[in-house]
């Protein structure tokens, strides 16, 4: 489930690091209001801190720290396949998935030479 949660993290640490400062004095407010919208009932629930983060609780950590810096969070659940961006991002992450099953380790090295970790990093 760290896939459904970190691209969050990922996206608030970087508006955090370039985008935040500019809004905050464009707006003169200390607090920005954050909107997460998810198909999983599971990290809406978590993020709204309805139920315990068991195994996510690193993440939480991270998220809750993250949200320290002047924010307000607030998830919200949309039912899987019911917004068509929603659908597309489905689609683009099961055809993601199938291209990295379809990869082999002969297919992703040139030559004819068995793999070794030596001939990538000849210094080790």
């Amino acid at each position: 489930m760290i896939a459904e949660v970190m691209p969050y993290l990922q996206a608030m640490q970087w508006f955090q690091s370039t985008q935040a400062k500019a809004l905050r004095e464009t707006l003169h407010k200390p607090i920005i209001e954050v909107s997460v919208i998810s198909d999983n009932q599971t990290v809406v629930r978590q993020g709204n801190k309805e139920i315990q983060a068991g195994k996510l609780s690193p993440f939480w950590s991270a998220w809750r720290n993250l949200m320290s810096e002047g924010y307000r969070d607030r998830f919200y659940h949309l039912g899987r396949q019911t917004h068509p961006v929603n659908a597309l991002c489905d689609y683009i992450s099961g055809q993601s998935r199938l291209s990295i099953q379809a990869l082999t380790l002969e297919k992703m090295l040139p030559g004819d030479e068995p793999f070794s970790l030596y001939s990538i990093c000849p210094d080790l």
